[in-house]
């Protein structure tokens, strides 16, 4: 592990450098990276997935995602369908930019193991004229407003679900460890 590799703390956001295990900041321990992954609580799951994507996410908008590495480019789709969903649902994913993303992280999530959620995305994506959702934010935006609400809820809350799901074999942030590895992709 390269000594000057720095990770974002869930808690506060703060940068700390990866060998103190602790936000130098707040004091929020990494357990993630103190813990054997066997003894790891959901929390620590989450805490792994911020810990890395906010500061992948930084470095793909500034060299593109292709810059990236496949385990990293899953990290930074994966983490934003998840921090979409946990702050505003499914239609806050296709409102933001990450909306250009959607058909990308479908084939991410089935890379993954997710099957379930890749197949309820992709069902939310055919709701969208001509079966995907635009690249165009203001067309996503149109188009997601002439889908019958009660069609699209349940599709969003069917995608929600699976993506907040914290317990099984395909749950969102297991199934990402388990291809990804524990250890951290940030070099």
């Amino acid at each position: 592990m390269v000594e000057s590799m720095v990770i974002a703390c869930e808690q506060c956001g703060k940068r700390t450098p990866v060998s103190n295990n602790a936000c130098g900041n707040c004091g929020e321990e990494f357990g993630f990276l103190s813990k054997a992954r066997s003894k790891w609580e959901p929390w620590d799951y989450s805490a792994w997935l911020f810990a890395q994507h906010w500061i992948l996410n930084d470095r793909a908008g500034k060299a593109g995602l292709a810059s990236l590495s496949e385990k990293q480019r899953a990290i930074v789709l994966v983490g934003a369908l998840y921090y979409q969903i946990q702050n505003g649902g499914l239609h806050q994913f296709y409102c933001n930019p990450t909306g250009d993303r959607s058909e990308e992280t479908v084939a991410v999530l089935k890379s993954i193991g997710t099957k379930k959620l890749a197949n309820a995305l992709e069902a939310a994506n055919a709701l969208f004229p001509g079966g995907a959702p635009s690249k165009d934010a203001d067309a996503r935006q149109e188009a997601l407003d002439e889908i019958a609400e009660a069609k699209f809820e349940k599709a969003a809350g069917k995608v929600e679900r699976l993506a907040e799901s914290v317990k099984g074999n395909d749950a969102l942030l297991v199934c990402l460890v388990n291809f990804v590895g524990e250890a951290l992709t940030l070099d």
